[in-house]
C-alpha cells in the first residue's frame, strides 16, 4: 500500500488493521521500516508520479445526497455477491483433491475471464485512472468489443460485467493456487460500480449531471 500509493503512514495503519498486530515497539518499528523502504524504492524506480493523480472540480451538492445513499445500497448488494460467490468457489476448489486439477481449472477459467474482459488482468488500476480522467472509451480498446467503444450502453454492460466477474477472477486465482489479495479487487469493484451507477443515471433524460469521479470515490 505504501509503495503503490506513496503513502507510508497509510501503509502502517493498513498493516495494523489487516494483520491485527499489537501496538508494541517490536512490532511497529519493522512495519515502519518496511513502509518507508517501499516508498523509497518506488520513488527510485518510478519517480514522483502518483498512481491516482486527479483533481475533483465538482462541488458536493446536497440535492444529490439521495443518489449517494442509493449507491450505498447497490454497493452493499455487490459486496454480498462478492462474499457469497467467493466462499462458494473456495469450497468448490477445496473439494478437488488434485492440485494439478485446481491449477488447470483455475488458470483456465481465469484466462478465459481475462480474454473476455481484459480489465480483470492485474489490479485494474489503469481502468480506474482512465475513468477518472474521462477516457471511458479507452477501456474497451484492444478488446473483443472495441467496435462499440463509443456506445454508451455497451460501455455500461462491459463495465458491469467486469465488476461481476472480478469476484470470480479472484476466486479462480486463489482457488487455483495463485497469490492474490482482496484489497485491489475491492477498490476495482467499488470504483467501477460508482461509475456505472452515475453514468447510467446521467444518460437518462433528467439532466442530473452527477459527478462520476465523485461517485467512484464514494
Amino acid at each position: 500500500t505504501s509503495a503503490n500509493f506513496k503513502a507510508p503512514i497509510t501503509g502502517v495503519i493498513f498493516a495494523v488493521e489487516v494483520l491485527h498486530i499489537e501496538l508494541r515497539v517490536t512490532t511497529i518499528i519493522p512495519v515502519l521500516f518496511a513502509s518507508i523502504t517501499g516508498v523509497i524504492v518506488n520513488k527510485w524506480l518510478f519517480g514522483e508520479e502518483i498512481l491516482f493523480n486527479f483533481t475533483l472540480t465538482d462541488q458536493f451538492v446536497i440535492q444529490q445526497l439521495p443518489y449517494y445513499l442509493l449507491l450505498g445500497v447497490i454497493t452493499g448488494l455487490v459486496s454480498v455477491h462478492f462474499g457469497k460467490a467467493n466462499l462458494r468457489l473456495e469450497v468448490w476448489f477445496k473439494s478437488m483433491t488434485s492440485r494439478l486439477n485446481r491449477a488447470l481449472i483455475g488458470g483456465g477459467l481465469l484466462g478465459l475471464s481475462i480474454f473476455l474482459f481484459p480489465p480483470l488482468f492485474g489490479e485494474g488500476y489503469y481502468v480506474i485512472k482512465l475513468l477518472m480522467e474521462g477516457k471511458s472509451a479507452e477501456t474497451m480498446q484492444n478488446t473483443l468489443y472495441a467496435a462499440y467503444s463509443f456506445n454508451e450502453v455497451a460501455l455500461l454492460v462491459f463495465l458491469s460485467g467486469s465488476v461481476l466477474l472480478k469476484t470470480f477472477a479472484c476466486s479462480f486465482t486463489s482457488g487455483g493456487g495463485g497469490n492474490g489479495g482482496l484489497w485491489a479487487a475491492f477498490l476495482f469493484t467499488g470504483s467501477l460500480t460508482g461509475y456505472v451507477f452515475a453514468h447510467a443515471l446521467n444518460l437518462l433524460p433528467w439532466q442530473l449531471c452527477l459527478p462520476e469521479p465523485a461517485f467512484m470515490l464514494a
